[in-house]
């Protein structure tokens, strides 16, 4: 099926650049579109859902007072409020999805689920900021002399870039992370720690977890099979694609998880989506199939620069791609990132799992 928008309003905002209306798309279940300062994507789309025990929210978006203020007028206007909130769910733990939840949990009493994987994540990304943010090669805080202290989680801008092979007169900056956009300064730990299959705990509904990670290490799909509705968090948009181990670091190769979560939920073709960001739509199963090929045909790319040279950095196989804005115009965390994707790529291949995607 040919991705097609299902909701005519959510899409015309998405071509202006504008918030869509609130809208109820199923009965008792409403979509909301919360601010987010981001030109490339203006708001996040949150999920409330309306159930005997109270009222269950679905990615609440980004922290800050006036976001709370919006959400508590939404609630309003649906007949109710934020002492009703009874349960909060993030597909992932950035702060367009996550970062409101500290703040709604504190004012309502409300329970915090997350997958296991990102409950364990989250000290650690803390940890990984922290060395970001230092970017002197100094011990994370706490560790003890000598390499076994050494925080795995902490490496700083200066270690990363010997082990990308950055050469030490390159003038440009390289970042690992991007500033959050409303993300909290704690990370808020989960009251409820999700597994692959559990239901959400909402009367009156089955809404199970899938475990689709590879934009972060627990990222979860969200699907309710009797509403015919699956959620995607960031795993799937229309019309993006999302990048790649953007959570904690993890032994797993994020290229190859991305991709089965991919063959995981594309059977629920049937099902409407309603993703993270921008608009609901139907056309999983194809809308799944591009995402593949796109992070394919990179893989394809990195695969050549191997079979080519002998042992190549990661900076020197990066310099090879292709990039949208061209190698020289990648600065910041616009080069980091385009040099993480490169190495996950290159483990990729290097590990043999690409063989089967690759020659399929």
């Amino acid at each position: 099926m040919p991705l097609q928008p299902t909701s005519t309003a959510q899409f015309a905002a998405h071509r202006a650049g504008a918030l869509p209306p609130t809208e109820e798309f199923r009965p008792g279940v409403w979509s909301l579109a919360m601010p987010m300062a981001s030109p490339q994507l203006p708001y996040n789309l949150c999920t409330v859902i309306a159930a005997d025990d109270g009222m269950h929210v679905i990615d609440p978006g980004v922290d800050g007072a006036a976001q709370f203020e919006r959400l508590a007028d939404e609630l309003a206007a649906l007949g109710s409020g934020i002492a009703d909130v009874a349960t909060i769910t993030a597909t992932h733990l950035h702060g367009d999805h996550l970062g409101l939840a500290a703040r709604l949990r504190a004012a309502s009493g409300a329970r915090l689920l997350l997958h296991r994987a990102e409950d364990d994540a989250l000290p650690r990304l803390a940890r990984q900021r922290a060395a970001e943010l230092g970017r002197d090669g100094a011990p994370a805080p706490g560790a003890g002399a000598g390499p076994a202290a050494r925080d795995p989680d902490a490496e700083t801008s200066r270690e990363r870039r010997a082990r990308w092979g950055v050469p030490p007169e390159e003038p440009r900056s390289i970042s690992a992370s991007a500033a959050a956009d409303g993300e909290t300064a704690g990370p808020p730990r989960a009251d409820v720690r999700l597994e692959d299959g559990d239901l959400l705990p909402i009367p009156g509904r089955r809404i199970a977890a899938i475990h689709t990670p590879g934009h972060t290490t627990g990222h979860l799909a969200l699907r309710d099979a009797e509403g015919g509705v699956i959620y995607t968090g960031d795993h799937v948009l229309p019309a993006m694609t999302s990048g790649l181990g953007l959570g904690a670091r993890s032994e797993a190769n994020p290229v190859a998880e991305y991709l089965e979560g991919l063959e995981r939920i594309a059977v629920f073709d049937a099902d409407e989506v309603s993703p993270g960001h921008q608009f609901r739509f139907r056309g999983l199963a194809e809308r799944c199939a591009a995402l593949a090929e796109h992070h394919l045909r990179r893989t394809r790319e990195v695969a050549a620069v191997l079979a080519r040279e002998d042992d190549p950095t990661v900076w020197r196989v990066a310099s090879q791609l292709r990039w949208s804005a061209g190698w020289d115009g990648l600065d910041g965390f616009v080069l980091g990132s385009a040099l993480a994707q490169t190495e996950m790529h290159m483990a990729f291949v290097r590990s043999g799992l690409a063989a089967a995607h690759l020659e399929g």
